[in-house]
């Protein structure tokens, strides 16, 4: 009896593949060191603001996001400004920029709590840095007295 071949099927990671790709995913990932340091000294609803106004002078808002943006109109920072819209572009776009700027409270607030894990992580990154140091220098250090030892131990 023959057996039927099975698909391979590429490994999916666990849990949802985000919304952001490509060069806004790009963009968004640049940011995170601006953000934790915004986290840090208690200044992110200040900064939200300076995040969004820097995307959407990167991305165009009529695009869907699984659409990518314009490459130089994204390095350049030089999307044009819509000022003649009808009124049906100017809903849609208020809807679209509602959407994207709503980062509620919880999202907020789950943000911050991930900066401060990531914060507490690269702390003790550091920390165990510095103790495999000590570590290195104080088993040299056992090795010298060693030698130390077995060299007076062998004198008359």
């Amino acid at each position: 009896m023959a057996h039927k071949s099975k698909k391979t099927v590429a490994a999916k990671k666990p849990g949802p593949s985000g919304n952001f790709h490509g060069l806004r995913l790009q963009f968004l990932e640049s940011e995170i060191d601006n953000f934790l340091s915004r986290v840090r000294t208690k200044s992110t609803p200040a900064y939200w603001p300076e995040l969004f106004s820097a995307y959407w002078r990167r991305v165009q808002w009529r695009l869907d996001l699984s659409v990518e943006t314009d490459a130089e109109m994204f390095e350049k920072a030089c999307v044009p400004i819509d000022e003649d819209l009808s009124l049906e572009d100017e809903v849609l776009k208020k809807e679209i920029l509602k959407l994207t700027h709503g980062v509620s409270q919880r999202k907020s607030r789950i943000l911050i709590t991930y900066a401060n894990l990531l914060s507490a992580y690269q702390i003790l990154d550091e920390q165990q840095k510095v103790l495999q140091e000590r570590s290195c220098e104080t088993e040299r250090l056992h090795t010298v007295a060693l030698a130390i030892h077995e060299t007076q131990g062998s004198c008359p």
